[in-house]
């Protein structure tokens, strides 16, 4: 609330300024008939325009803008002498008259009830038809734009805030009118209020009016710090709602969009092999998705590598490429692969940004961490990832694991992992329910579907965006999953940690992986989207607000056109249409083998949209010498716009128009180098892909 409170009090002070007037100053004027009829109707509901148009700015924006809308409907214009001279009758009273007035109607106002409702009617019916009036057209207005607003959830706390502080400015322009008619009329009697001659005339206590000024203002501003804060609170990212919650993130992940509603920093860098030159890739606005069109411009006419994925929450936990470990990666030096750049576009919020697609190799790390979770300390972890885009190597793991790339033993991690490894179906059979992919836990030596390992709950999730949740604290572990494009959270486990040795309590270590397993093991497949780890134990509450935003943020298959990037098999989403060896030789054979992110061979541009060539390395995806049989090969052949060249994506199929026939992996064998055929569409496993 701080922030909100400074930036009430804040705008106050501006807006005083502006008018050139002291710093703290409260309306002496009093409005009546018309013109309080336009001035308030103006003021309310262009107020309530602004919180409706503008309900995602900035805090302090807002706040300024509130408070400078009220002080522009109630200039504070001090009383002339000269207006309450003798015998003005109809003009305001001196100052001290009108305070002692007022003082005089808030303290007997209970026992001149009817006297003064009979005033209030008789005399200032206009006023009284015009409150009424006032009232009810503001309750339609508001009913029409609680329908139409897009922040629906917020609208009622953002509507009654404005309308306390507006209704709080009319009663009191009412009171101030009714109060100095009473005073004036001889019909109705005052009791005297610390009486030393005329009631009118007696000096007020010094305090009375003070305390009343700071109670007013107090409400103005606390409300105005309610409007302020709730705000945000429609468009509040998932960090800032884990920081509702009060368990704040310690490292937030993405290439996709920010996780903080402020953050306007760099979601990533690329690196491209031209000339190995480097580019952070930040955002279209604070708050908002990737500059996906930067990184298409950087990397035109080359590839390019993700090379650092930064940390957004300042601790500077960015990942890097992995180093060896346990296990020893395919790149220089035993490194981990860094995940080709384009080879997983998609859409969030219809804007086009890319993935971290992540091949058997490729794996990002952070061995020196700040702020993440160390031996039984409770965490919470989520991530983002594709769901058609797995595998059963070990492990696509997000989250807590060992800060010396090796396996130190049973609970030194805390990773959340998707994928169709079923850990522990070798020991007791049974354990994975269906053919997954699952949500599981990585505890280190075990992927937990829950309890003890088997849990037959968990049933798996296959949608097209998953979001996958792992929270624990000293005693408990709990998983969730669920449908990154629709609908809450499925709890498929939350009980005791597992009763194996070492595992209760947990051991953390602290370090932060990305499509590895802590000690380094590197045969996963995935696509990673965003995620990210907390300090504490999240709330179910919290956890279901952060997937309500992984919905309204809006992930989407990329549109189509032309797209580059790894075309995955159905049969098995570690395997990959492969030029082999990158050849631009005719005659190359195109086969399948492990997605590797080695973009020369595996990074195919692909229509589509329609029917088009299937290009890479300057060449065409060709079906052997214009051939139409069932069994006839593919191969890399120069572009020569022939029909035996030309493709289009119908249902997850290649199909070749000239021929009617399909791409087809021959008997669904993936083993690597097996040369791929066209064949008799059938729908079937074996010839089904998933295009960039």
């Amino acid at each position: 609330m701080k922030p909100q409170i400074t930036g009430g009090i804040a705008g106050a002070v501006l807006a005083n300024a502006m008018f050139e007037l002291p710093v703290v100053t409260w309306s002496t004027t009093v409005r009546a008939g018309g013109a309080q009829l336009l001035s308030e109707g103006v003021a309310t509901f262009g107020l309530l325009g602004v919180v409706i148009a503008v309900g995602r700015t900035r805090a302090a924006i807002m706040s300024l803008l509130l408070i400078h809308a009220i002080c522009r409907t109630h200039p504070a214009r001090p009383v002339q002498p000269a207006e309450a001279a003798p015998g003005a009758g109809n003009k305001l009273p001196r100052e001290p008259r009108r305070r002692n007035a007022i003082r005089c109607w808030a303290k007997h106002a209970k026992s001149h009830r009817e006297q003064i409702h009979y005033r209030l009617s008789s005399q200032y019916a206009v006023n009284g038809a015009f409150t009424c009036s006032w009232t009810r057209l503001m309750d339609a207005f508001i009913d029409t734009a609680r329908r139409r607003s897009p922040i629906r959830g917020s609208m009622s706390v953002h509507v009654r805030s404005t309308l306390f502080i507006r209704m709080m400015w009319v009663s009191t322009d009412i009171d101030h009118v009714v109060a100095h008619r009473i005073s004036t009329s001889p019909d109705i009697d005052i009791p005297d209020i610390d009486r030393r001659g005329d009631p009118m005339t007696a000096r007020p206590r010094p305090g009375h009016m003070r305390k009343t000024r700071l109670l007013v203002g107090a409400a103005v501003l606390f409300t105005a710090a309610i409007l302020v804060g709730t705000s945000g609170t429609s468009s509040a990212a998932p960090c800032d709602i884990y920081a509702s919650g009060g368990t704040p993130c310690v490292a937030a992940h993405s290439t996709t969009r920010a996780l903080f509603d402020a953050y306007n920093g760099p979601l990533y860098q690329v690196r491209r092999s031209r000339d190995n030159a480097v580019q952070d890739i930040g955002l279209l606005r604070a708050g908002g998705t990737a500059n996906a069109a930067a990184q298409d411009s950087f990397c035109a006419g080359t590839t390019c590598v993700i090379s650092i994925i930064y940390d957004q929450t300042g601790r500077r936990n960015h990942l890097t490429q992995a180093p060896p470990g346990g296990f020893n990666g395919p790149a220089a030096g035993g490194f981990d692969n860094l995940a080709n750049a384009t080879a997983a576009p998609i859409t969030i919020g219809g804007n086009k940004a890319y993935g971290v697609f992540v091949a058997p190799g490729t794996g990002y790390r952070n061995n020196a961490t700040s702020g993440i979770a160390t031996g039984s300390a409770s965490q919470g972890v989520y991530m983002v990832a594709a769901g058609g885009h797995v595998n059963s190597g070990c492990c696509f793991d997000y989250g807590n694991a060992e800060t010396n790339s090796r396996d130190n033993g049973n609970g030194r991690m805390g990773a959340v992992y998707f994928g169709t490894l079923c850990w522990f179906g070798f020991v007791v059979p049974g354990q994975c329910v269906g053919s997954g992919p699952w949500v599981m836990a990585d505890l280190e030596n075990g992927l937990f579907a829950g309890a003890n390992g088997t849990n037959t709950n968990n049933t798996g999730r296959n949608s097209t965006f998953v979001t996958g949740m792992l929270k624990m604290n000293s005693t408990t572990y709990a998983l969730k999953d669920g449908n990154a494009n629709s609908g809450g959270l499925k709890t498929s486990y939350n009980g005791p940690l597992p009763t194996t040795s070492g595992y209760t309590p947990l051991h953390l270590e602290g370090a932060i992986i990305l499509g590895i397993g802590g000690d380094n093991s590197n045969g996963s497949a995935g696509t990673f989207y965003e995620g990210v780890m907390t300090t504490g134990f999240p709330s179910d509450a919290t956890e279901n607000a952060v997937q309500a935003n992984i919905v309204a943020a809006g992930y989407g298959q990329a549109p189509g056109g032309t797209r580059t990037g790894a075309i995955v098999s159905g049969v098995n989403g570690a395997k990959c249409l492969d030029n082999n060896n990158a050849a631009a030789t005719p005659g190359n054979k195109v086969q399948m083998f492990d997605c590797n992110g080695f973009a020369a061979a595996q990074s195919w541009t692909v229509n589509t949209s329609g029917i088009g060539p299937i290009t890479i390395d300057g060449g065409c995806l060709d079906i052997t010498g214009n051939n139409s049989a069932n069994g006839t090969l593919v191969e890399w052949w120069t572009c020569n716009g022939g029909p035996n060249q030309q493709w289009q994506a119908v249902n997850g199929q290649l199909v070749n128009p000239a021929t009617g026939k399909c791409l087809d992996d021959p008997a669904s064998i993936t083993t690597n180098g097996i040369q791929l055929q066209i064949w008799a569409c059938s729908g079937a496993s074996n010839q089904q892909w998933r295009l960039p």
